[in-house]
């Protein structure tokens, strides 16, 4: 799994560094998935009562994600997760 994470990654950064994508890390583009209208309502829901935005749960559910799983990288700054 760390593999093909990696290779993801890397894909990721060659498509980040071609000038059509011309980016930071900080940017925040479209994911543009489609999820059922319950599973957003719900998503939302969570959200507001957690006092963040949905793009900030993602990113923090994703990065909890990989924590459990041992990948140490912070997912929107590249830098280690803390334990």
């Amino acid at each position: 799994m760390d593999n093909e994470l990696a290779n993801a990654i890397e894909s990721a950064e060659r498509l980040a560094e071609r000038p059509k994508f011309k980016s930071t890390s900080t940017d925040i583009i479209s994911l543009n998935f489609k999820v059922p209208l319950q599973l957003r309502l719900q998503f939302k829901v969570y959200a507001t009562k957690q006092n963040m935005t949905m793009t900030e749960l993602l990113l923090q559910l994703f990065e909890d994600r990989l924590r459990a799983e041992g990948v140490r990288i912070n997912t929107l700054t590249g830098n280690e997760i803390k334990k």
